[in-house]
């Protein structure tokens, strides 16, 4: 996954590795060791260990029994020029030097035992679905597509880290994998079902509305205000909170039908007054009905309740699985609602002491972080809707919230 050492750098691999709870041993650039490299490649084929070589990108794939499959036979071909005399190659790797080869067209390699299995690297991991070449990437940033290398729609690591992945769901991601030296397809999905199993114990649940649709209780007094009790987390140890309950809340947009039907178990013309409880009352005449069909969020002005947000939620930013079957490329096959903006949306007044309690989960790794620079690690999930952490696009006067991953696959891709 992008930026690697020779992608993009801006950010800083220091940091995204320490993100990740690892420390390097020293930080160097290629350039810092430039001439002892190129002394260390020449004396190389000096020992006729390597050779220059002009074989174009396919003529290589060929010798190294990579098909058209992906598939790698045991039989591999040696180069054309890899049985040149030294000097020559010693004259043509002096003139990769000096710039006398286009991009390319000439290229150094190492004589390797082509009867051993040994020398064969390891294989790509790639996701399906989305792109995790630096070039596309750039052409994805460069023509506006995304905001940047790391808008939450991509798969670098500075895009899953805004996005609100903890670092720890991605090392588990990886540690589940197979090491091979087969190129590997992993499905989108398979990492957004890591995440959710991740962080499904380990965050607060708050009630939030993505759609608000007002609701006034017309048997309730313009002053009524009961503070509702509501479970911290999935995990008891975590206690409860309070939440205020009135006249006037808001509901899921969704969760209105102005015709009703059978099977359909929210609001509609003609039912009963449907509002999710979560403790006993013993005022008013409202009905009750579970969590599992409904959420809401209470207005009340003295609590500053509800808080306002604009929240985004993310889908596959392209059509398809197999972004090359496009008889037009890649940028044919992209999606125009692969991110969806709800402006208007409210929540309820716990989302504070969440933030005030970051990182979710408590992650040694982000712990170490300004609270400044780990707004993705305020994490909490949205009842019923999914998994949300806030953006780096947040100031005082808007919070904006990134969704990390809804609560199942919605993907429906072809």
């Amino acid at each position: 996954m992008p930026p690697e050492p020779n992608g993009y750098l801006h950010l800083g691999h220091k940091e995204i590795v320490s993100w990740l709870g690892f420390e390097p041993v020293r930080i160097t650039s290629a350039s810092d060791n430039f001439d002892r490299l190129y002394d260390l490649a020449e004396e190389l084929i000096r020992k006729d260990g390597a050779y220059v070589c002009h074989c174009s990108k396919a003529d290589i794939k060929l010798q190294r029994a990579d098909g058209a499959n992906d598939t790698r036979s045991s039989i591999r071909l040696p180069c054309s020029h890899r049985s040149r005399p030294i000097d020559e190659s010693l004259s043509e790797f002096r003139a990769m030097r000096d710039g006398k080869f286009m991009p390319s067209e000439a290229s150094l390699r190492m004589k390797q035992d082509l009867d051993n299995p040994n020398p064969q690297i390891y294989g790509r991991l790639n996701l399906t679905g989305t792109i995790l070449s630096k070039r596309k990437i750039q052409e994805l940033v460069q023509n506006k597509h995304v905001r940047g290398w790391d808008d939450p729609r991509l798969y670098t690591l500075v895009a899953l880290r805004r996005r609100g992945v903890p670092p720890g769901a991605i090392l588990a991601f990886v540690n589940e994998l197979v090491v091979t030296k087969a190129k590997t397809n992993i499905q989108t999905v398979r990492l957004e079902q890591g995440i959710r199993r991740y962080l499904e114990s380990v965050v607060p649940r708050l009630m939030l509305v993505l759609e608000p649709l007002k609701i006034v209780i017309q048997n309730l007094q313009e002053e009524y205000e009961e503070m509702v009790e509501a479970p911290f987390s999935r995990d008891p140890a975590a206690g409860s909170h309070h939440v205020p309950f009135t006249r006037t809340i808001y509901i899921e947009r969704s969760d209105f039908r102005e015709e009703d039907s059978s099977g359909y178990f929210r609001l509609a013309p003609g039912k009963s007054s449907l509002v999710c409880m979560l403790g006993t009352r013993s005022h008013g005449k409202v009905s009750v009905l579970t969590c599992n069909y409904i959420h809401w969020v209470g207005q009340n002005a003295s609590k500053s309740s509800p808080i306002k947000a604009e929240i985004r939620v993310y889908h596959e930013l392209f059509k398809s699985e197999d972004l090359s079957a496009h008889p037009d490329g890649f940028l044919a096959d992209l999606s125009s609602e692969a991110e969806q903006v709800f402006p208007e949306a409210m929540l309820e007044i716990r989302f504070e002491e969440v933030r005030l309690r970051a990182p979710w989960p408590k992650e040694a790794r982000e712990a170490n972080i300004s609270s400044e620079d780990r707004l993705e690690s305020i994490r909490f999930q949205g009842m019923r809707i999914g998994y949300f952490c806030v953006d780096k696009d947040s100031t005082s006067a808007k919070l904006v919230l990134n969704q990390i991953t809804g609560l199942k696959d919605s993907s429906g891709r072809s």
